[in-house]
């Protein structure tokens, strides 16, 4: 449900069909297992996969389309798996309680701050880039320079 509400809420940015297709129609889909990203196929209304690609808007009517949503998708996956797995802290600690700051400019990529009940700590907390510990920070830094200055595999033919 993540990736079909972020694909139907950016519907500009993706252009996805928004009509069903007649039957026999040739639509573009967009295909993480696919080495260009997308694959095509004849439209049938008859077969539920059909249907239902329909449904989750991942049908396209170019290839540059259904690709760009493909890599969409996979940097919605990266990001959301990242938010499960860095943990940042959810509740206002303890004015006074060290905390560490995921920074893309520090070197190490975190600087640790104590924490104080003022607008900078407020708004660090709740994007969600406060960490208890240094590697929870460092972490999420990796996945932002990622995202930043993606590493794109070359395919070759």
């Amino acid at each position: 449900m993540l990736i079909i509400n972020s694909l139907y809420s950016n519907k500009e940015k993706f252009n996805f069909i928004t009509e069903e297709p007649q039957d026999g129609e040739y639509v573009w889909v967009s295909d993480l297992f696919y080495e260009g990203f997308a694959s095509f196929f004849e439209y049938d209304s008859s077969w539920d996969t059909t249907k239902q690609a329909f449904k989750n808007h991942i049908l396209f009517t170019t290839a540059d389309g259904a690709a760009k949503a493909t890599k969409s998708i996979i940097q919605i996956l990266r990001r959301e798996a990242a938010r499960k797995r860095f943990k940042p802290l959810t509740k206002t600690p303890p004015n006074g309680t060290i905390v560490f700051v995921a920074d893309v400019l520090a070197e190490e990529g975190w600087t640790f701050i104590i924490y104080k009940d003022i607008e900078i700590c407020n708004r660090l907390l709740k994007a969600g880039l406060l960490f208890s510990t240094a590697e929870g920070a460092k972490l999420a830094t990796t996945a932002m320079r990622q995202l930043i200055n993606p590493v794109v595999p070359e395919f070759t033919s």
